[in-house]
């Protein structure tokens, strides 16, 4: 069920054109937005989550290097360690598996169902790691060293029909033994780290940290009032925002921003809300900064192909221009993307959902190795089908 925002967007953009399926082609970047006006801020968090039912984990695939890569869904963790020319089924779970960190080939941590597990092995054996339940309804996870982690979580909050999907950031000092929620940067739904430098954002409202998380501070946007941050890339120094604006007519509001400054913000792409900006597609995916210049962008149409079909937008001369390709081919499955991640420029791999007429069945790996120009599907498993709603 939508937000109440995202509803009252959805009757806003009903009126609107859907935009056309996926097309290829260059087009020039419009002339960047400054932004001076006082940033809005977020709700503090207070220190225990929000109470409601725990929204499905998120399925995550991740590459430490271009040969070992990790991918989660409703069976488990399967891993490769060959690029993904073969992958087995390295940890089977009844309960799910969502979020994936991983720091090296060797050391990382997943989310099964809503408690953490660790490897220090490379994914030969898991562990449990601090208490079980911990982590309802995750969405992302990333450990910055061995013992820093965070986890943005997700509960649902119904009142008189219409529900909220309400993102918490939680920290951990410990490896994992212990979280604890963040009062800063406040109500989060979406979050990224290079190094030290972080980025939370929810709703218009976006925050930064420079020094690991200890002090946030909210940074103004261009994002429109209708907006809600759903995801955020950075690297390199640059970061890329991506704001949801609801859906009408086969096509979805969006737009994508760019800064490398944290002051000033050139607006990139967009869908419905933003004319004249190329488009990532009719529906906006996962995305991955590769470096400050680098980013690619899921994207699927879902009235064509075999419904829906997935594209892959990529800039590397930081958004002035964009080139198109399909992920999927017209003989293949409807695929609907879930995550993204390259071990570096060329070396890239989607994950998500295969669709059929049948409906869900399970999921699917596509990899390129020419940094997002061609794609090639690797895997197909039940196992990676999306968790369903945590227990």
């Amino acid at each position: 069920m939508p937000s109440r925002r995202s509803a009252r967007v959805l009757v806003a953009l009903l009126a609107v054109t859907a935009a056309a399926c996926s097309s290829s082609g260059r087009t020039a970047h419009p002339v960047g937005t400054t932004v001076t006006e006082p940033a809005r801020t977020a709700t503090s968090l207070p220190t225990s989550l929000p109470q409601g039912e725990a929204v499905p984990a998120r399925s995550t695939i991740r590459f430490a290097d271009v040969e070992h890569g990790w991918a989660s869904g409703a069976g488990g963790i399967l891993a490769t360690a060959d690029g993904g020319a073969t992958w087995q089924l390295e940890y089977p779970s009844a309960a799910g598996v969502g979020p994936i960190s991983f720091l090296d080939r060797r050391t990382g941590w997943a989310v099964e169902g809503t408690t953490l597990i660790a490897t220090t092995d490379g994914g030969s054996s898991w562990r449990r790691v601090g208490a079980a339940g911990a982590l309802p309804g995750p969405s992302d996870l990333a450990f910055v060293d061995a013992d820093r982690g965070w986890a943005v979580v997700h509960t649902r909050q119904c009142s008189q029909g219409s529900c909220e999907d309400v993102g918490s950031l939680l920290r951990t000092l410990d490896g994992g033994a212990s979280w604890s929620p963040v009062g800063e940067p406040g109500a989060t739904q979406a979050m990224c780290w290079d190094g030290q430098r972080g980025w939370a954002g929810a709703g218009t409202a976006l925050r930064t940290t420079v020094d690991g998380g200890e002090r946030w501070s909210p940074v103004p946007t261009p994002i429109a009032e209708t907006g809600e941050i759903a995801d955020i890339a950075c690297a390199g120094g640059a970061v890329w925002v991506k704001a949801l604006h609801g859906a009408a007519a086969g096509s979805e509001g969006y737009e994508v921003l760019r800064s490398v400054d944290a002051r000033h913000w050139d607006v990139v792409l967009g869908g419905l809300v933003h004319q004249g900006l190329p488009s990532i597609d009719a529906y906006s995916g996962p995305l991955s900064a590769r470096s400050a210049l680098s980013a690619l962008f899921v994207g699927y149409c879902p009235a064509c192909g075999n419904q829906p079909a997935a594209s892959a937008t990529r800039t590397d001369d930081g958004g002035r221009s964009f080139q198109r390709s399909p992920v999927t081919s017209p003989t293949d499955p409807g695929f609907l993307p879930a995550a993204v991640s390259f071990a570096d420029h060329d070396h890239g791999w989607i994950l998500g959902t295969v669709t059929t007429s049948a409906g869900h069945g399970g999921g699917a790996v596509y990899a390129t190795v020419d940094g997002g120009r061609t794609w090639r599907i690797v895997v197909t498993s039940a196992a990676l089908a999306a968790p369903a709603v945590p227990r």
